[in-house]
């Protein structure tokens, strides 16, 4: 069976690092690797996840999530990787519906599933409903892919230098390049919406950086004579956030 790395970044995140880390370890597919990297965390997040037998723990100043997630990346020794964020929790069959569907295609580079959104936000918290798209409308969420390893060696690292938006920019370099992609039906993901969500906090900078990125891809596009694929990578990744 081919080897499947977990990397969860989490930055001050001790209030969800371990139910986290438990959503990964229920998994009726086992992954074979957990890495934890605390990015600068000045919480109990590095305590927590030291006490977990068979996590291993990743330290570095704090540089954001792009950063981190090319950390786990550097480390990660899976032949397939997996992201999950502090906040969120898989369900329990994640992995075995993913990696049915590598085994039943071999020409398949990204596996994503639908997401739904547990509101945990305090009563009286100041913030207008909720109105974030579920199921697999939810959209290419990082948390929710799985790939082979060698898809990222291909892509390349993450965009350290963005503070939002280095996950879609990722996406798009990896749907210019016609990998072949899939979003199961199922739910794979849990996003738990508890008011201090950094994408959610930073929704318009996270949107006007997806534009200007979706503008670079498209006179990048016509300047190759192809639009393919710049409408439906607008459709689906403008609302994963």
């Amino acid at each position: 069976m081919p080897g499947i790395s977990c990397i969860i970044p989490a930055w001050n995140a001790a209030a969800f690092i371990e139910e986290a880390i438990d959503s990964v370890a229920s998994q009726d597919r086992q992954v074979d690797e957990l890495i934890v990297v605390d990015d600068g965390s000045t919480d109990d997040t590095a305590a927590l996840v030291s006490a977990r037998p068979g996590v291993r723990l990743l330290q570095q100043a704090n540089a954001g999530v792009a950063a981190a997630r090319n950390a786990g990346l550097a480390a990660a020794t899976g032949d397939f990787v997996a992201f999950l964020d502090a906040d969120d929790l898989w369900t329990p069959r994640k992995l075995s519906l993913q990696m049915s569907a590598f085994l039943a295609d071999p020409e398949l580079a990204l596996c994503f599933g639908g997401a739904e959104h547990l509101d945990i936000r305090p009563v009286g918290f100041q913030a207008s409903p909720l109105a974030l798209p579920s199921g697999p409308e939810a959209g290419r969420l990082m948390a929710g892919l799985l790939a082979p390893r060698r898809v990222f060696e291909r892509v390349g690292p993450f965009d350290a230098t963005m503070t939002t938006g280095a996950d879609q920019e990722w996406l798009l370099r990896a749907r210019g390049m016609g990998l072949k992609e899939v979003i199961l039906p199922e739910i794979v993901l849990v996003r738990r919406i508890h008011g201090e969500n950094l994408t959610l906090r930073r929704n318009d900078e996270k949107h006007h950086n997806f534009m200007m990125l979706l503008a670079k891809q498209i006179r990048a596009r016509r300047q190759a004579g192809s639009m393919s694929g710049c409408v439906e990578t607008w459709k689906a990744d403008d609302d994963d956030r």
